[in-house]
């Protein structure tokens, strides 16, 4: 995952683009025929993204690929009522990518702000 980006919004509803790096370690291209994938906050669902768009990953390359989402408002305020000053944003994003010759299952963890960063963001 490279980017979040809010997109319109209504108040049951909340769209997210997220930008997915496919990374291809591969001595061959991949050919991508769509995704499905799931994002957790801090252990907790936050979006659900499908995309039908096809695209190619290089051999021994990666491709960044843009992905509506949608979550629910009731989602995104459990996540903002339940920071803690002293809490790290961890993320965890999995699901699967479908290719022209089969499906290919992909899990992957990380940080996006660290335990002694996230005081200096909240404070006003």
């Amino acid at each position: 995952m490279t980017n979040v980006t809010p997109l319109e919004s209504t108040p049951f509803e909340q769209r997210l683009q997220v930008d997915l790096r496919v990374r291809n370690p591969n001595d061959f291209d991949l050919q991508v025929t769509g995704l499905d994938f799931r994002l957790e906050l801090n252990g907790k669902r936050l979006a659900r993204g499908l995309g039908n768009k096809e695209f190619t990953v290089p051999r021994l390359s990666d491709t960044v690929v843009p992905v509506e989402t949608s979550t629910s408002t009731l989602d995104v305020m459990r996540q903002v009522l339940g920071l803690r000053k002293t809490q790290e944003l961890a993320y965890r994003i999995s699901g699967v990518l479908y290719l022209k010759d089969g499906r290919l299952p992909f899990d992957n963890t990380g940080v996006l702000v660290e335990n002694d960063v996230l005081p200096s963001l909240l404070s006003p």
